[in-house]
């Protein structure tokens, strides 16, 4: 049985939601993956240079735009759960490509989702006390994280689940880090950033995965301590 005009056009609408949704969440999953990969981060802030401190920088990125979607209503959500796809195709194929079997990427990709719903949870938790967007606007001060007074625990989030990816292998040909310091304080910082950043980004901008992250600026170097005895301020 063929069904009517009227039961068509709400699929016809479905399936072209449906695509949108698909399309912008791949392009806004790409500007997360680029964003993650931003060199200041394993270079200057001690980031481990491996597959899985890339994974950690992803998912950390990823938490921080999930959030933020959170404001935005049942078009948020499908999106989310879009992004959430993209993560987990992406583990899949980079589980194969390491070698994983068949019979060992599910699993792996089960504990996966199971990581990041945990850094999700601790994330949250350290960015509660911020209050987000009455640092934008002066305004309100329970931002979408919550503005909970509950510490500050992102610096120790960030150092279990990041900086706990140093002790793995380098990946095979990559450069070592210039840092071999684990710096939670700068990208703790940067972190606070771009949640501010995100607060003060528009709806539209939003969906259209514009100007979604701050640059990745890398931690200023002291200033200079003036030499003693130079030909500056020598008598004449």
């Amino acid at each position: 049985m063929q069904a009517g005009p009227e039961k068509r056009i709400p699929m016809l609408q479905w399936f072209k939601r449906n695509s949108q949704t698909t399309r912008i969440g791949h392009d806004i999953y790409e500007r997360i993956v680029a964003q993650a990969r931003a060199p200041a981060f394993f270079r200057d802030m001690g980031v481990p240079d491996s597959m899985e401190g890339r994974i950690e920088m992803i998912m950390l990125h990823l938490v921080l735009i999930l959030e933020r979607l959170t404001t935005e209503g049942a078009a948020g959500q499908r999106l989310g759960q879009r992004l959430m796809e993209h993560l987990m195709t992406d583990l899949d194929d980079a589980l194969r490509q390491i070698g994983i079997g068949d019979m060992g990427v599910p699993r792996r990709v089960k504990k996966a989702a199971a990581a990041f719903t945990e850094r999700s949870r601790d994330y949250r938790a350290g960015l509660a006390a911020l209050p987000v967007r009455g640092e934008v606007t002066g305004g309100v001060t329970d931002g979408f994280f919550g503005g909970r007074p509950v510490g500050d625990t992102l610096e120790a989030a960030l150092l279990q689940h990041v900086y706990g990816a140093r002790g793995a292998n380098v990946a095979a040909g990559s450069a070592p880090a210039a840092s071999t310091t684990p710096q939670p304080e700068q990208l703790a910082a940067y972190v606070r950033k771009a949640v501010r950043h995100l607060a003060a980004t528009s709806t539209t901008d939003i969906f259209e995965g514009n100007d979604l992250f701050p640059p990745v600026v890398p931690p200023a170097l002291p200033a200079a301590v003036p030499a003693v005895g130079g030909t500056a301020g020598a008598a004449d």
